[in-house]
């Protein structure tokens, strides 16, 4: 559990349960907080992780089809710059171009539960064109149809 949540059980009169959530929590630090939340069964905490989370632009790909996008280079293509992007679980073979600041963010457990494995034709996997990514709990490889991972993965172009 996160110590503002056993913080908040210790004693509730500290100020209101917004304060106990900092402002610039990324996306799956709130994802956690809102189930300890509602683990320890604190509506309110609950509720305002909920809110805030609805409140970060957020887009799902689940290559199953229960995200709104089936891939992430459709997810890239459609998203705004700032926008969040949850990649569930699984190895999607494509390469795209980022040229908008984006975040990519795992829907797994660990670093191996998302991958990203693009570059058959002589290409990287990812461009960044003249904006940011940030990556968090993705792999990202280069594979050639003889089993090995060969050649650039991110090219990183200034614009």
């Amino acid at each position: 559990a996160f110590p503002f949540v056993l913080g908040f059980l210790e004693n509730t009169s500290q100020g209101s349960v917004a304060d106990l959530i900092p402002r610039g929590m990324d996306l799956l630090s709130l994802k956690r907080l809102h189930a300890d939340a509602e683990f320890f069964e604190l509506p309110d905490l609950a509720k305002i992780c909920a809110v805030r989370m609805q409140r970060l632009q957020l887009r799902r790909v689940d290559p199953l089809g229960s995200g709104q996008h089936v891939s992430i280079r459709s997810a890239v293509i459609a998203a705004e710059g700032g926008e969040t992007i949850l990649i569930e679980p699984g190895v999607y073979e494509e390469a795209f171009e980022v040229t908008k600041s984006l975040t990519f963010l795992s829907n797994g457990a660990d670093q191996q539960s998302v991958v990203i494995r693009g570059g058959l034709h002589g290409d990287a996997t990812v461009v960044v064109a003249g904006a940011a990514l940030h990556l968090q709990g993705i792999s990202i490889e280069r594979f050639r149809p003889d089993r090995k991972t060969l050649g650039c993965v991110v090219q990183v172009q200034r614009g």
